[in-house]
């Protein structure tokens, strides 16, 4: 705790508290004269440091003659830290060291913007096996496995459980080249819930649930450049994080004590996890090859319309539809100078899984030379520009027909979903809850298979 003078009242002094070094960042902070809260008239909240902790600081005024029975009360993580001011306006060096670290802290929060404004260019995709697998307890009924292939927002292939095999919903040759679905049976996996939840091929008390997701993720640059950032292959059990695979290490990590046996038993098998290393590695491939054969430029349109509240004005928008992948970015130029969208609709699908956006600027009724419309998708620029007439809207209502449709599937979809799950189905846009994939087939008993490696095939 710290006083000086107050600028513009001779009689009175601003008597400060200061906390720093703290984390987590979740903190409460009074003063308090004779056990009386303060009004406090300054706080600066709680900021961060130079050093992942954080500070705070808050002020009260106090007359110049009562220096007695001032206490600062800080509660934090459940404890209460209390100081108590001495009295005396001696050095503020606490102070200035807080507004030199505040001073830091907010150079670093420029950087790291200058680092998000530069990353937010790139395009993050991912390709991932996402499984989910059920118990199937008396009354339930429907499938007990479902298996999605997913690259970002679109579905390209999935797992038949009438046909036992997998269907590629989306067939390119260019696409599959490199790409192919797992090893790993159906049967395997629903041991392997019967296992964990003690269930047998017959009978099992109460519903549970298995979930794998394995694949990766990507940032491609504008130029075209894939960066590998992330592979993953994880499991979760009962709705919770239960084993995931470290790409580095070739170990699993358990998340929960059920998890413990089934790791020890999987860390044990060494040639399988090289295996999975080796097919995680390719995912980077993949997906590159993926991204190139199914992006689909932006079809671009420019149209104008009175403004309903000013006649003077007119409402120009900029309407690009049919891309994919979605990562999109738009923006409205006169004479190559940006203008600021009033409103925009963001990335939304159509109807045939690809997607459109809309932006919209006002301009002046008179001034109809020079407006551009520039997109940036999948590292290419395409650009139109209006050509200052008030025709036909046609294209606006196409979007704003094929949205509604969009719309329209998205809520049935949701309606089919909602009663597929009380009954027990399985529905294909659980990637929400994204599972695991990509391993050798293992024993029909995943915890108590032998450890030979005779037959293990390569993913």
């Amino acid at each position: 705790m710290f006083a000086s003078a107050a600028p513009h009242d001779q009689s009175e002094l601003i008597l400060t508290c200061l906390a720093t070094g703290f984390s987590p960042k979740l903190t409460e902070m009074k003063i308090t004269l004779n056990n009386i809260t303060l009004q406090p008239f300054s706080s600066s909240g709680v900021r961060p440091n130079d050093n992942q902790s954080f500070q705070m600081r808050a002020s009260v005024k106090i007359h110049r003659d009562e220096k007695q029975g001032y206490k600062c009360h800080v509660l934090h993580s459940g404890q209460t830290f209390t100081t108590t001011w001495d009295g005396s306006l001696e050095s503020r060096s606490h102070h200035w060291a807080a507004v030199a670290a505040g001073a830091f802290a907010i150079a670093v929060l420029c950087i790291m913007s200058l680092i998000y404004k530069n990353r937010r260019f790139n395009e993050r995709h991912h390709l991932l096996f996402v499984y989910t697998v059920l118990t199937k307890p008396d009354g339930v009924s429907g499938p007990v496995f479902s298996a999605v292939c997913l690259y970002d927002d679109r579905w390209i292939s999935h797992y038949s459980n009438e046909e036992q095999t997998w269907n590629r919903d989306r067939f390119d040759p260019e696409i599959w080249r490199y790409t192919r679905e797992p090893d790993d049976s159906r049967d395997w996996f629903i041991n392997l819930l019967n296992t964990l939840a003690n269930c047998t091929s017959s009978r099992c008390d109460g519903l549970h649930t298995l979930q794998r997701r394995v694949g990766c993720e990507v940032d491609k640059h504008p130029d075209g450049a894939v960066m590998n950032v992330n592979a993953l292959d994880e499991y979760g059990y009962d709705g919770e994080d239960f084993l995931f695979f470290n790409y580095y290490t070739m170990q699993w990590i358990d998340k929960s004590p059920k998890a413990k046996e089934t790791k020890i038993k999987w860390d044990s098998d060494r040639v399988h996890n090289h295996y999975l290393q080796l097919y995680l590695k390719d995912c980077m491939v993949w997906i590159a090859t993926y991204n190139a054969s199914i992006s689909t430029p932006p079809a671009l349109h420019m149209f104008a319309s009175a403004a309903p509240h000013d006649q003077s004005e007119l409402n120009l928008t900029c309407l690009a539809t049919g891309f994919s992948p979605k990562l999109i970015e738009m923006k409205i130029t006169l004479n190559n100078i940006t203008l600021k969208p009033f409103s925009s609709s963001g990335v939304r699908p159509n109807d045939n899984q690809s997607f459109q956006m809309r932006a919209s600027v006002k301009i002046h009724r008179d001034e109809k030379q020079g407006y551009e419309c520039h997109v940036l998708h999948s590292g290419q620029t395409f650009t139109t520009s209006w050509d200052g007439s008030l025709g036909s809207r046609s294209h606006h209502w196409a979007a704003v027909a094929a949205g509604a449709f969009a719309i329209e599937v998205l809520y049935i979809t949701y309606l089919i979903y909602k009663n597929r799950w009380l009954n027990g189905q399985m529905n294909r846009n659980s990637s929400t809850t994204e599972q695991r994939d990509n391993i050798t087939s293992r024993s029909a008993d995943p915890l108590t298979a032998s450890d030979s490696h005779e037959n293990n095939e390569l993913l």
